[in-house]
């Protein structure tokens, strides 16, 4: 009962492990990802609600290990959060919640550079 007051919520999510793994760990993260939209009570917030029924009303999906990947490889780490959690994701945007995507990464661990192979600069 205690999370059941919560109104807010963010999830985070390895992306790139499983995406490099199999596609059956793939396939796992995105339903396990999916199966979270059935525990929570989502929905837009009013008085009422607040007293007699919290629900989350503004939930965040976050990518994480965004130092895995170059800096202009970001925006298609957010998208493919987007696409493992569209099927659940559309039925919170019907609620009219404020969904948000972003990535992360917990230490910059790499630096990104433009190398010279075969006569082409590629970034790395």
């Amino acid at each position: 009962n205690y999370f059941s007051t919560f109104d807010r919520q963010v999830i985070l999510a390895d992306c790139l492990t499983p995406l490099n793994h199999s596609q059956q760990a793939f396939l796992d993260m995105q339903m396990g990802l999916n199966q979270l939209f059935n525990n929570f009570h989502y929905g837009s917030r009013n008085f009422l609600h607040r007293l007699f029924s919290p629900r989350v009303d503004r939930l965040m999906f976050v990518a994480t290990k965004a130092d895995h990947i170059t800096r202009d490889q970001i925006p298609n780490l957010v998208s493919l959060m987007r696409q493992i959690v569209q099927e659940g994701g559309r039925h919170v945007e019907f609620e009219g919640i404020d969904t948000e995507y972003t990535a992360i990464a917990a230490v910059r661990t790499t630096k990104q550079v433009i190398v010279n192979q075969q006569g082409k600069e590629i970034k790395a």
